[in-house]
């Protein structure tokens, strides 16, 4: 069972649960209904720069594209060296991959 207690949203640091039953942690970039690509090293969300953090490799995002519902894009907070949804192997999350989020990390 899901242990999801509130809303995912930007910013979020989730658990989830790929295809194959590997788990990472990932931070949530773009949610439902949002509008993704990455630039000149910098990654959009709804044509606005999503944060100062550098991201050379675009990947599956090197065009603007929008996610579904129930879809997320996430990014590692190390964008030098993440397997995250700009890869085939992770690619774009749905809803029901995510374990739960992380509320805190000691």
């Amino acid at each position: 069972m899901r242990e999801i207690t509130k809303e995912i949203w930007h910013g979020n640091i989730v658990i989830i649960k790929l295809d194959d039953g590997t788990k990472i942690i990932k931070r949530v970039i773009g949610i439902p209904n949002d509008w993704v690509h990455i630039h000149d090293g910098r990654v959009y969300v709804n044509e606005t720069i999503f944060d100062d953090r550098q991201t050379d490799y675009a990947g599956l995002v090197v065009i603007p594209f929008s996610l579904g519902e129930g879809r997320y894009f996430v990014l590692g907070d190390n964008r030098a060296d993440s397997l995250d949804s700009r890869y085939p192997y992770v690619s774009i999350i749905d809803e029901e991959q995510i374990i739960r989020k992380v509320f805190f990390v000691e």
